[in-house]
């Protein structure tokens, strides 16, 4: 669909995060301060290198057992979510439309959750368990009591440990 092709990606960071100087190398950086910005180019990259697309209510486990995506959160996924209103899309001066998508950050039961129930399902839980905007690493998860099913996957092994967009708050 011509309505979907074109994506931007963003999360929001905590105003103490500290992702870099501009210019500064990957390697540079802690990995506790550089994995929100590694998840973001290695899914802006995702559809290119798999020949797919992402929109709203996709879901990328962190390889089949669902890893942390940084040593200091047990999240092992991330779900694509898409507000309404002038967060949720534009059109450009050339009349192409392009979506903004908010990664978030996802424990194993919110991914499966949705798996099994849908993502209208899973915004709800995230609507009523007052899902913070800004990222929190240690966030409860709200499906603890959602029993995960075995499941066949077929994923990359894990996201790469070297953003489009980075918005501090």
């Amino acid at each position: 669909r011509e309505d979907l092709r074109y994506g931007e990606l963003y999360m929001f960071l905590p105003k103490e995060w500290n992702p870099g100087e501009a210019g500064q190398i990957n390697s540079d950086i802690a990995q506790e301060e550089y994995w929100p910005i590694g998840l973001i180019k290695y899914l802006a990259r995702f559809p290119h290198e798999y020949s797919t697309w992402l929109g709203w209510g996709h879901t990328i486990p962190n390889g089949p057992d669902y890893e942390p995506l940084a040593p200091d959160t047990g999240m092992g996924g991330v779900v694509l979510v898409q507000t309404g209103g002038d967060m949720g899309s534009m059109e450009a001066k050339d009349g192409r439309k392009v979506n903004f998508y908010m990664v978030i950050p996802a424990y194993r039961e919110e991914i499966e959750y949705k798996l099994e129930y849908g993502m209208e399902a899973l915004d709800k839980r995230f609507s009523e368990g007052n899902l913070p905007m800004v990222l929190e690493n240690h966030r409860p998860t709200l499906c603890a009591a959602f029993t995960v099913k075995a499941r066949r996957r077929r994923f990359p092994s894990t996201f790469p440990h070297s953003i489009l967009h980075i918005i501090h708050i």
